[in-house]
């Protein structure tokens, strides 16, 4: 059979009556729904089941099959107005909240929460008449139900990120305190069964965090991140004992183990970090006081480093607990302690394998607390001193030529003033004894106090010279008198046939021709005696001798005994040529 003999205007018409009478049957059918549900609309309205009366009078207006009772339809719809929209309202809402729900967004779900709240709270507040129409819809679309489901998926995807996050190691994102805490307190049980859990929650999982920063070393780094979690619950407005105390706690561990290895500087840095975070978070702690005292045990560790000798390892944990508190008093003290120990520590530092030589040195003298003068390779001398205003002071001077054979260096303490050394250095030399030469410390040496070459000299009472054979014309054997015009000693005179000398020396001058002045203390049976420094001596001659001081001239050529508080001492003869009583 082909299409065309199918197709044929019988056949068309036979299918267009067939469609036609079953599109009647169709529309009779909906015609019948439409005012079975008008009906049934009515029915419940008078009923006062209004929310269902809403639904059929909805389903009604929805069937256009055909016009039936419109004006009533619309009359009854419009009253009903509230109940259709609540139920557009939380269909929106619900459809909202399980498209957040099953896309896991916590804020956006949250949105639909405030907004859900914001809808109910004029049809549920006191007295309203629309409250048992919203329960009754909220009740039909297990619209509390699905809400509860969704924040309990929420909140226990919250506690399995802090769960991740400690097994992990890895605390970057922690969304998760906010967002827990906006979850309402009903989903917990109530406020309180809110707190207490998430306060244990919150609390294992910042003293795993802090734990963590602690085990990697990272002090500084555990108390900043105490201070953010401090901050962070202050501006949730929510408790968190746990966070200074554990803080403490590690901090403490972790400086005992400084102290415990001796790392003073480790201990200082995070001392100052504690003190640091401590006046940040306005914590009295009993810290403060572990700390105070650990920095004094080492203050005296560092004293009596000192004491022993320890100079450099002392100063050197002066100045690490410099960094903590002032310590500069006592670096001073130390310093100065090991100059006056080892003096040559104030003068330059010499290269290579090179020192000093004749090297002098003093405390308390010339307006110094310390002081030290010696000669480097190069024939310069050094000059320093540790004044009394604990200033170090340095002088360099070339020595005068001629001195390049330096025998010995010392003090002229007869010439030296209250605040200025004299230094005289003996040399070698060719005709004398010694080249001496004396110059007042820190003056140009080629100017100096006094130079001469002799077989010795000494400083007399009355500021004068006594030289022993200068190297000048007509001097051999004899003593010339030096005397001092502005700042320098020259030639004055010479003596006769004497050697003026102090009495306590006399005992160098056997059988030679001296003149001293001494005390005369006893005569006793014709025998008298004089003071000759801290022993004595008998004088002979046929003078009128008287006790007190006199100027004698003579020599001695003998010893004889002197028994002092039952003792013998032996002491020298003294014959006198002459006499002469001191004014």
């Amino acid at each position: 059979m082909t299409w065309l003999r199918v197709v044929n205007p019988r056949n068309l018409m036979i299918f267009l009556c067939v469609t036609a009478v079953v599109m009647i049957g169709f529309k009779g059918v909906w015609i019948t729904q439409k005012i079975m549900a008008f009906n049934e609309a009515e029915r419940l309205y008078a009923s006062k089941d209004l929310v269902a009366a809403e639904d059929w009078y909805q389903k009604a207006r929805g069937n256009h099959s055909l016009q039936y009772k419109e004006l009533e339809l619309a009359a009854r719809l419009q009253k009903l107005a509230p109940i259709t929209e609540i139920k557009q309202s939380l269909s929106i809402i619900a459809e909202e909240a399980d498209n957040a729900g099953q896309a896991r967004d916590f804020a956006v779900f949250m949105q639909v929460y405030d907004k859900l709240q914001q809808i109910r709270g004029p049809y549920m507040a006191p007295k309203s008449q629309y409250a048992s129409f919203y329960r009754q819809i909220s009740g039909t679309m297990q619209l509390s139900e699905r809400m509860i489901a969704h924040l309990q998926q929420f909140k226990l995807s919250f506690y399995e990120q802090m769960k991740e996050n400690m097994q992990q190691g890895r605390f970057e994102e922690e969304t998760f305190r906010t967002n827990l805490l906006r979850i309402p307190a009903f989903i917990y049980g109530s406020s309180a069964k809110k707190e207490q859990q998430l306060s244990t929650k919150f609390q294992q999982y910042d003293e795993a965090k802090l734990a963590s920063l602690a085990s990697a070393g990272k002090f500084q780094g555990m108390l900043s991140e105490a201070l953010h979690l401090i901050n962070v619950y202050t501006e949730l407005n929510f408790t968190s004992d746990w966070v200074y105390p554990k803080t403490k706690k590690l901090a403490a561990t972790m400086m005992e183990k400084d102290v415990g290895r001796d790392q003073v500087s480790a201990f200082i840095v995070h001392a100052k970090d504690y003190t640091s975070f401590m006046t940040s978070t306005r914590k009295d702690s009993d810290m403060e006081t572990y700390l105070r005292n650990q920095i004094r045990a080492w203050m005296r560790k560092a004293g009596k480093l000192i004491s022993k000798g320890n100079y450099q390892q002392g100063i050197a944990l002066y100045k690490m607990l410099g960094d903590y508190q002032d310590t500069k008093a006592e670096i001073k003290a130390a310093e100065l302690a090991w100059a006056i120990a080892e003096p040559v520590r104030l003068l330059p530092a010499l290269s290579g394998n090179q020192s000093y030589a004749h090297v002098i040195s003093g405390q308390h003298q010339f307006g110094a607390k310390t002081y030290v003068i010696a000669v480097d390779p190069s024939n310069r001398l050094t000059y320093a001193r540790w004044d009394n205003d604990d200033q170090i002071q340095s002088w360099n001077m070339v020595l005068p030529e001629g001195h390049a054979s330096i025998r010995r260096l010392s003090l002229e303490e007869h010439l030296s003033t209250n605040s200025q050394p004299v230094l005289l250095l003996e040399s070698t030399s060719e005709t004398r004894k010694a080249k001496y030469t004396a110059f007042f410390v820190g003056v140009d040496t080629q100017i100096p106090l006094f130079q001469f070459e002799a077989d010795g000299y000494e400083a007399a009472a009355n500021g004068t010279l006594l030289v022993y054979s200068p190297n000048v014309a007509n001097a051999e054997g004899r003593t010339a008198v030096y005397e001092r015009h502005g700042n320098s000693y020259q030639l004055a005179s010479f003596q006769s046939d004497y050697t003026m000398i102090a009495a306590q020396n006399l005992l160098n001058y056997y059988n030679v021709k001296v003149q001293f002045t001494c005390n005369i203390v006893l005569i006793e049976g014709g025998d008298v005696y004089g003071e000759m420094g801290s022993s004595y001596v008998k004088l002979t001659g046929a003078y009128p001798f008287q006790t007190g001081q006199i100027t004698i001239t003579g020599s001695f050529h003998e010893y004889a005994e002197l028994n002092v508080n039952n003792e013998l001492h032996k002491i020298p003869v003294f014959q006198v040529e002459s006499v002469e009583k001191v004014q």
